[in-house]
Order: structure tokens, then sequence, then C-alpha cells
């Protein structure tokens, strides 16, 4: 790619992509962080309705992913609240949401964590 000059047109373009690229991505963060803020709590307490008014027998992660058009750690997300669960620290999907990381990094952090834990002394 050949060397732009300073007040090329192109550069100039080049630059305006790059910014509004990086405020897409900072856009798409704070969207997904009110998305589970607000929206989550909104399907926690419609799921509960329906399963006490008997109609929905089971909810899985899939019926939840395909009815509300959600991803499977939100999914998994309203499942454990519903279950009234208290979410394991070190679970996978746990570990996925807290530091927005895939299966594979979540399963070796939680390795880790294991290790980590039966190294220590018990008291």
């Amino acid at each position: 790619m050949p060397k732009l000059k300073r007040n090329d047109p192109l550069r100039d373009l080049l630059d305006k992509l790059r910014e509004a690229e990086t405020t897409l991505e900072r856009l798409s963060r704070e969207i997904g962080s009110l998305r589970d803020q607000y929206e989550l709590p909104l399907i926690l307490k419609e799921v509960r309705r329906l399963v006490r008014g008997k109609k929905v027998r089971t909810v899985s992660s899939s019926w939840l992913q395909r009815r509300f058009k959600i991803g499977y750690l939100n999914a998994a997300t309203i499942l454990e609240k519903l279950q009234n669960k208290k979410a394991d620290p070190t679970a996978i999907s746990t570990l996925q949401r807290r530091y927005n990381i895939g299966y594979a990094a979540a399963a070796r952090l939680k390795e880790e964590l294991e290790a980590l834990k039966s190294q220590q002394p018990e008291t």
C-alpha cells in the first residue's frame, strides 16, 4: 500500500473509518452492558410468569435462546437465577461471563484455580 500524504483525502477517509470503528466497538460494549442490566431481568420475570402460569413445563437454555433471541451465557445466567443457585465462582460459564473469555480459556482458568485451591493448606 503506498504511503499517503497528510492532506490526502483517502488518508482522511481512513482516519474517519478507524474513528467510526472505535466508536462502534464502544457502543456495542455499552449496549451489551445495558442489555444485561435491563433486558435480562425482564426476561427472567417473563420466564417466571410463564412457569408459574404453567404455560411452560420445562425451561432449557436452548428454549431461552430461541424464545428470547439471547446467547448461551445469558441463558445460563437466567437458568442459574431460576434455580436460585448461588453461582459457582469457578464454574466455566461464570468465568466466561465475568472475564468475557471463551470456553477454552475459561476451562484453563478453572483448572488453574482448582490447582491453587488444592495447594492451600486446609484450616
